[in-house]
């Protein structure tokens, strides 16, 4: 939030918050959704607690790299084939999704 009571040029001024509104706690809980290991070095598992229809990668820039579809809990995932690097995870169903840095 900004304040115009205060300077917010200072850090001591800032006030850190989070929100989870545009959060679906169904899905989006951390023990109802999973990625192992991380680190990846060739294989990484994702579990959740509701089926996923599908799994996304995405590049550290946004691009889509693969799109995989899943009527499961758990999939298994080989990534040998990507360069060493950031990664994000996005495993979704009909109720909404949720993404994970790898």
């Amino acid at each position: 939030m900004i304040s115009t009571t205060v300077d917010n040029n200072l850090a001591s001024s800032w006030v850190a918050t989070s929100s989870d509104a545009l959060s679906n706690q169904s899905f989006l809980a951390s023990s109802a959704f999973t990625i192992y290991p991380n680190p990846v070095s060739n294989r990484v598992t994702i579990q959740a607690g509701k089926p996923m229809t599908g799994v996304k990668i995405y590049s550290i820039l946004g691009a889509l790299l693969q799109e995989i579809k899943t009527n499961s809990q758990n999939l298994n995932l080989d990534l040998s084939a990507y360069s060493q690097g950031v990664y994000f995870i996005t495993a979704y169903n009909e109720e909404s999704f949720t993404v994970k840095k790898n």
